[in-house]
């Protein structure tokens, strides 16, 4: 998979949209989604994922690890945080986010991508699975310090993308006085959400259960170390002496983007105008097909 699969026209994206503009895409062709809804399923009930792979988050109050991990003892070692799969369905049904971080680590085929993406952009990538069950907000309005191409894999989101941070001195994470949104749309199944670096935004899950798999672009792999997570959450009330923000980074906000880029796929196509599409038969998670019965 290339990039023009998603963003059409690739010079004339980093040209109209890098690091300035975020853009709703759809693709001519439907993009072959590296993970599916079954995989996570089976992820969640291994009992081998633990934190800080997965995050319960809410965007209103912190969510209690406790609630949704658990202890192992394997060889007489105690340890902590693995995903408890009950406390996790039974939060999604109070309409909980289920939060899966950097699924390159741990699912074969997501890695595949992220390394084709890293070698055509010459640029660290990192994924973040989101689960969101309808109408619901898993975290807050945020600044990621990444640009971020996002698929939406079920269901739809509305997003609402605000500007870019008005001093170079910030950092990511929650975001404050952001003024009026520069992209107010819902993101729908199989279509392609670009946010440029340090642009705040939030989400909403609509109608059904919405899942999407962000990619963040990092900086370039010679040049910094880049951050972690995309997001960095609140401090836990139970934490006396939470760590301060994180600096911005010292790597510069317009470095440019990699050239030579790959030349788009002449199959690709120009982008289509949105189209309604049916329920199809997308499979959705056992535990959040449960939720979607109940509502």
């Amino acid at each position: 998979m290339m990039l023009s699969d998603w963003v059409g026209d690739v010079p004339e994206f980093f040209a109209e949209h890098w690091r300035s503009r975020p853009a709703i895409f759809r693709p001519a062709e439907r993009f072959t989604v590296p993970i599916t809804l079954s995989e996570v399923d089976a992820a969640i009930d291994s009992g081998l994922l633990r934190t800080p792979y997965l995050e319960m988050v809410r965007k209103s109050t912190p969510i209690d690890e406790a609630d949704y991990t658990t202890s192992r003892s394997v060889n007489g070692v105690v340890a902590d945080g693995y995903a408890e799969a009950a406390g996790v369905r039974r939060l999604l049904d109070e309409g909980v986010t289920l939060l899966l971080r950097n699924v390159e680590h741990w699912h074969a085929a997501t890695r595949s991508l992220v390394e084709r993406l890293e070698a055509d952009l010459d640029r660290r990538v990192e994924t973040f699975l989101f689960v969101t069950p309808p109408g619901k907000q898993g975290l807050p309005v945020h600044r990621d310090d990444a640009d971020v191409l996002l698929l939406q894999i079920n269901g739809s989101k509305h997003w609402r993308v605000y500007g870019g941070p008005p001093t170079a001195n910030w950092g990511p994470g929650r975001a404050g006085n952001v003024g009026p949104a520069l992209l107010d749309e819902s993101v729908r199944e199989g279509e392609v959400l670009y946010i440029p670096r340090g642009f705040a935004h939030e989400a909403v899950g609509e109608d059904t259960l919405s899942v999407h798999l962000s990619f963040t672009i990092q900086y370039s792999k010679s040049i910094c170390t880049p951050p972690a997570s995309p997001y960095t959450p609140p401090p836990r009330p139970s934490t006396p002496n939470p760590s301060p923000a994180r600096a911005a980074s010292s790597c510069s906000p317009s470095s440019p983007p990699p050239w030579p880029l790959p030349t788009p796929s002449s199959s690709a196509g120009p982008l289509q105008p949105r189209q309604k599409r049916g329920s199809g038969g997308s499979r959705v998670l056992f535990f959040a097909r449960r939720l979607m019965l109940a509502t």
